[in-house]
């Protein structure tokens, strides 16, 4: 059975619903191809989620291909995330294999910090490790020239 209701007072939602026994005051189910639940607006907040203890907002994935939430625009960030007194963006695996934050752009930047960077673990930049490595090749080879020629410029038992 399909409801539809309206409401013609900006301060009054179409529909309301409220569970008194700590359960769910709305549930949304679809069949695979179909959503739980949708929010359209043309010019407001589509979804809302508020809570003083527990996640605003909440999306699991169980499977391979599911993400747990995704954000998409054409114009401004995908994605925000900010705290009044905690960190903005938490980002996290335990996955060894992975990292727990993916930047990815494939004609520029894929990361740009605006203030100062602390790493408490190992940088590993792979472009810059292997310059440092032909980098110190290099030195060595010019050391072992140098050795040379200092001792054709001061053969044994002249200098």
């Amino acid at each position: 059975m399909a409801t539809f209701e309206t409401s013609n007072d900006a301060a009054t939602p179409a529909v309301e619903g409220e569970n008194t026994a700590g359960g769910d005051a709305r549930f949304g189910q679809a069949a695979p191809t179909g959503r739980g639940v949708v929010g359209v607006s043309a010019a407001h907040t589509a979804v809302e989620g508020n809570t003083k203890t527990g996640y605003g907002v909440l999306g699991t994935a169980d499977g391979p291909n599911g993400r747990g939430v995704v954000g998409t625009s054409i114009e401004q960030a995908g994605v925000v995330g900010s705290s009044r007194n905690s960190v903005g963006v938490w980002a996290e695996t335990k996955n060894a294999d992975q990292p727990a934050l993916l930047a990815k752009n494939p004609t520029g930047y894929a990361g740009r910090f605006e203030g100062d960077v602390v790493v408490t673990g190992t940088f590993v930049n792979p472009q810059v490790d292997q310059r440092l490595t032909q980098l110190e090749n290099e030195v060595a080879d010019l050391q072992k020239t140098v050795a040379v020629l200092v001792g054709m410029a001061h053969p044994q038992g002249t200098g």
